[in-house]
């Protein structure tokens, strides 16, 4: 989605969908903050092909009806700049803390708050009741900067001690914790069928099991290729594909099976800082290469 692109466009440390609500919650330092995401609707960026034609027709509507974005592609040849003007915030909680990384878990109205201070933790948080209900400890000894859901049960957070933790929810407790990773893990995803994918500084993007009672994990292979830092995978095709980006300015699609890339794209002449899967064939990139945007067809 182009709400977690913008995450990294205005160096927020994570954020989170909910598909259902079309809302968001990203995190600012010491905040969580609930956002509407329909509202981010302004972009820009040199394109060759009709604006029509590389987005949903529900969003070319919005864009056409922009006069500002309408003048702009006339006189310059720019079709699509996100910008976070015009933002509704729907509500916001006040954390005493920095607060590093938010994920939404698969339970409805459960937060994965990610904390830093004295202590390195995750709380659970109840939104309809603003109650913590478990704080997640000893899994990092460094800022968290990743968490994804696998289930109601399970979670699992990386950190910048290149630590991966995996969180019983229920009870509250610290199932296995691993150094899995030379550097910071930056991103982390889940494939589904008990398997997940981290990407970190060490160059790598690293596959791994769960195993049936989700209690351990083992890796499964390591994709190489980049030369960098990993800074964002996705997943593609239900889960059948990875894409990564990293400081080389590459996009790169993986078998998660083989561990083997079949395809490398340079899409940014800088670093490629954030990646989103667009559509079932289309990804969106942003780079330091002036923020650029590219919507990019795999």
């Amino acid at each position: 989605d182009v709400v977690s692109v913008m995450n990294r466009l205005v160096r927020m440390p994570d954020i989170g969908l909910l598909n259902q609500t079309h809302s968001s919650f990203t995190a600012i330092p010491g905040k969580i903050t609930e956002l509407e995401s329909d509202r981010y609707v302004r972009a820009l960026k040199t394109l060759q092909e009709p604006l029509g034609s590389v987005l949903d027709d529900r969003l070319s509507q919005i864009l056409d009806k922009d006069p500002e974005i309408r003048k702009a592609e006339e006189t310059a040849n720019y079709n699509l700049m996100w910008m976070t003007q015009n933002v509704l915030c729907l509500r916001e909680i006040d954390m005493k803390r920095p607060v590093t990384a938010v994920a939404q878990l698969e339970e409805e109205g459960l937060l994965a708050i990610g904390l830093a201070g004295d202590t390195i933790e995750i709380q659970v948080y109840e939104m309809e009741t603003d109650n913590v209900r478990h704080t997640l400890k000893n899994g990092h000894e460094k800022n968290i900067t990743t968490i994804i859901s696998v289930n109601k049960d399970v979670a699992i957070s990386g950190g910048c001690d290149g630590h991966v933790a995996l969180w019983d929810l229920q009870r509250g407790e610290l199932l296995k914790r691993a150094r899995c990773h030379a550097g910071f893990i930056f991103s982390a995803l889940y494939l589904g069928d008990g398997i997940f994918a981290t990407g970190a500084h060490d160059e790598t993007v690293k596959v791994w099991y769960l195993n049936n009672a989700k209690t351990a994990f083992r890796q499964r292979g390591t994709c190489f290729g980049h030369v960098g830092g990993v800074w964002s995978i996705v997943a593609l095709q239900e889960g059948e594909k990875i894409a990564s980006c990293a400081q080389d300015g590459k996009i790169k699609v993986w078998d998660p099976e083989k561990c083997e890339a079949s395809k490398t794209i340079k899409a940014h002449a800088e670093e490629c800082n954030c990646l989103a899967a667009y559509k079932e064939q289309e990804l969106i990139s942003v780079g330091d290469d002036g923020y650029i945007l590219s919507l990019i067809h795999i």
